[in-house]
């Protein structure tokens, strides 16, 4: 897959990538889990139980490895009009997908705050976007999220997109102030 040019693209507006130095951890869990399942399965008889539980394990890291790499690959475009996300999809199978949702189109915003510390203090977030249709996740972790986020709040204002109590106080974590425009959106 041929990865254009970072930055400010022709006809695009701007675009956005996930860095490889945020990517570092994953591939390193990967490679290390991986390459502690398979020495095992060198000297597991086929079929055993050991072969089972390490060969399943293998293709779990093998897995997480993959993803790592689609995030490598996923391009965020956003455009006054348009935002979409394309890259690999490792669970549908294909290769290759572009997600595109009209910024007037947009019902439901959501930005959930994922903790990997019972303090709350490390941890990422996922901004979920939904309408006509169409559903797409933007991690925190991709250059320019903030930017991405505030874009995402002034367009919830703008379409009375209602947003949940956590939803209203993620963005304000980000600096962005918005208040919930109605009833919250329902978990899923």
């Amino acid at each position: 897959m041929s990865r254009p040019s970072d930055g400010q693209t022709e006809g695009v507006g701007r675009r956005y990538r996930y860095p490889v130095k945020s990517l570092r951890g994953d591939y390193f869990r990967a490679g290390a889990g991986l390459a502690f399942c398979t020495l095992p399965l060198i000297f597991a008889p086929p079929f055993g139980g050991v072969f089972l539980v390490f060969g399943g394990l293998a293709t779990m890291f093998a897995v997480y490895g993959l993803r790592a790499w689609a995030w490598q690959m996923t391009v965020v475009d956003v455009t006054e009009t348009v935002v979409s996300v394309a890259g690999p999809r490792i669970i549908s199978g294909r290769l290759a997908s572009r997600v595109s949702l009209a910024w007037d189109e947009v019902r439901a915003v959501k930005l959930s705050y994922y903790s990997t510390r019972r303090e709350r203090t490390d941890g990422w977030m996922n901004l979920k976007l939904k309408g006509a249709g169409e559903s797409l996740i933007v991690g925190s972790d991709i250059d320019g999220f903030a930017a991405i986020a505030a874009k995402a709040a002034a367009v919830a204002k703008a379409n009375s997109v209602p947003l949940s109590e956590a939803t209203v106080s993620n963005f304000a974590v980000l600096g962005i102030t918005v208040s919930a425009t109605g009833t919250p959106e329902p978990d899923e």
